[in-house]
């Protein structure tokens, strides 16, 4: 066993030998590494090294975080995003919404222009009207409905057929109710049905001898055809008369002429045009008192 003085400070270890006094720490430093065994348990024998909190890092980092999550702070703007793509992408649109625009005109809704005075004062002339193709798909006309149908005069002709531009034009010009630039459709009311026996007179209806009440019909002056004999309704087919009775080439003129039920296009449900006479068409007329 050492016999030599103990230093200073220090302690007495399992060989006989002295420990080195610790070293005090400095000022608002903790010590690294291990812990020293001479000292007990939760009496500071390891210190961590303080953590210093910089907020504007922590504002960083979380902003970086942002950017990286978006593609980079340098990511490329999409070439097809502003004027360039939408001038790009405008042929497909248009097709696209021409494609949409015939679909309607075939199966659904049509517009149509009203091009003379023969329905006043339901409809004036430039009023637009849309057309349900599909109202009969399931049921008959009845009396009071107003129709589109194709004009008598082309009835049972062998037409010929468009070019592709000239169906291009057709169609855009009636999906928006500005016409088809030809003499096809006509739109009239329905008086009488199949097995109706109609008569005119005084330019007023009389269906199966009762006279009917009919509000719509307007007269401003001398009918030229304001009486037609009794008619009966042959099946398959419809009479047809214009709310402007004494302005109207009807089912009156020519003779009597009836609408075959295969030349309806459709049932005109809503005035559209202009704006402030949005609106229905009229119900079905009733009998007089």
């Amino acid at each position: 066993m050492s016999t030599d003085p103990a230093p200073p400070g220090s302690t007495p270890n399992v060989e006989g030998s002295w420990s080195a006094p610790a070293t005090a720490a400095q000022p608002g430093w903790g010590t690294v590494g291990v812990a020293d065994p001479t000292v007990a348990e939760g009496a500071g024998a390891y210190e961590p090294v303080p953590t210093v909190v910089d907020p504007d890092a922590r504002r960083r980092d979380r902003a970086e975080a942002r950017v990286r999550a978006k593609g980079g702070r340098h990511a490329q703007r999409d070439p097809r995003s502003g004027m360039g793509g939408f001038l790009r992408e405008l042929p497909f649109l248009l097709i696209i919404g021409f494609g949409i625009v015939v679909l309607a005109k075939a199966f659904v809704v049509q517009a149509f222009y009203i091009p003379s005075g023969s329905m006043e004062n339901t409809l004036h002339v430039d009023d637009r009207v849309l057309v349900n193709r599909q109202s009969y798909l399931f049921g008959e006309p009845q009396r009071g409905d107003v129709i589109v149908f194709r004009n008598w005069d082309d009835v049972g002709e062998d037409m010929a057929s468009p070019s592709v531009l000239e169906y291009v034009g057709r169609s855009l010009r009636e999906g928006i109710g500005l016409g088809s630039g030809g003499k096809q459709d006509l739109i009239k009311r329905v008086v009488g049905v199949p097995g109706d026996t109609v008569e005119v007179r005084d330019s007023r209806a009389i269906v199966n001898g009762v006279r009917l009440d009919e509000p719509y019909v307007f007269i401003d002056g001398p009918d030229p055809l304001a009486n037609m004999p009794p008619q009966q309704v042959p099946d398959g087919h419809y009479l047809v008369l214009g709310d402007h009775r004494n302005n109207s080439a009807d089912s009156r003129a020519g003779g009597v002429r009836f609408v075959d039920e295969d030349a309806i296009v459709g049932r005109a449900f809503l005035r559209v045009w202009p704006l402030d006479r949005i609106g229905g068409l009229g119900g079905p007329p009733t009998e007089a008192g």
